[in-house]
């Protein structure tokens, strides 16, 4: 971690995580599909090591910034030192801030689409060649974890062919062996106090949330047997949001 105290109306912080938690399951064994649990649940009950991989929230590399400035603008400062109190009132005191985070990608599992091992737990699928994910957008503009090429001989394979196969009985397949996006958010705001009275503080407010708009996807289709097979079906990220308040202190 590095920390810059407050000195020259700057002060911040930036740190960077290095982790890697293994487990059996993420889940609690007492969840299920049907009460809305993440399907992470161990599938071969006589041999549990074999679901034995990276978290479902396994985060390998996690950055993360903080800071804020209060703009040299207005009197006693680097600009308009000696302006009219009207002029600082407009300029003057005003204090910008902003939060970042970053993660390497996150694990997934490609699954089988049925029940080979467990009656009610999906096996997941175990890869036999070389191939890695990365986001394609498709036609339609369609985000895929594969592309329509790669996805196409990934699913083609699965009967004993050379990328991917369908677990056999008494198999659990491979756990979290992808990574897809990882997330990434940087918000902002913009304050500035106006002081009334000696007890008396109006503060206005603008904060943004997502500052760049990014897009970082979430889950994917990841049955073998889909027909969206390595389709993108939701976002870690929300789109840019912006609110402005208004807060009167006395």
């Amino acid at each position: 971690m590095l920390r810059h105290p407050y000195s020259h109306g700057f002060q911040g912080e930036l740190s960077y995580t290095l982790g890697n938690s293994i487990d059996l399951v993420s889940d609690a064994e007492r969840s299920s599909e049907k009460q809305g649990g993440s399907g992470s649940y161990i599938t071969n009950a006589w041999n549990p090591a074999q679901s034995r991989g990276v978290s479902d929230f396994d985060t390998r590399h996690l950055i993360t910034a903080n800071g804020s400035y209060l703009l040299p603008f207005g009197r006693g400062q680097a600009f308009g030192a000696h302006v009219n109190r009207l002029t600082d009132l407009l300029i003057g005191g005003w204090q910008a801030a902003s939060v970042l985070r970053w993660t390497s990608g996150l694990p997934f599992s490609l699954t089988e689409g049925g029940f080979t091992t467990d009656w009610e737990i999906a096996s997941y699928g175990i890869q036999t060649g070389k191939f890695k994910a990365t986001k394609v957008y498709n036609p339609g503009n369609v985000p895929n974890v594969f592309g329509t090429a790669l996805a196409s001989q990934i699913t083609g394979s699965i009967s004993g062919g050379p990328l991917e196969r369908l677990p056999y009985p008494g198999e659990a397949g491979q756990r979290n062996n992808f990574r897809r996006d990882g997330y990434f958010g940087a918000d902002a705001s913009l304050a500035k106090p106006f002081k009334i009275t000696e007890s008396q503080l109006l503060r206005f407010g603008w904060e943004v949330f997502n500052l760049s708009n990014s897009v970082r996807f979430n889950a994917v289709s990841g049955s073998l047997v889909s027909g969206t097979f390595g389709n993108y079906t939701s976002t870690l990220t929300t789109s840019r949001r912006m609110q402005f308040s208004l807060r009167y202190s006395f």
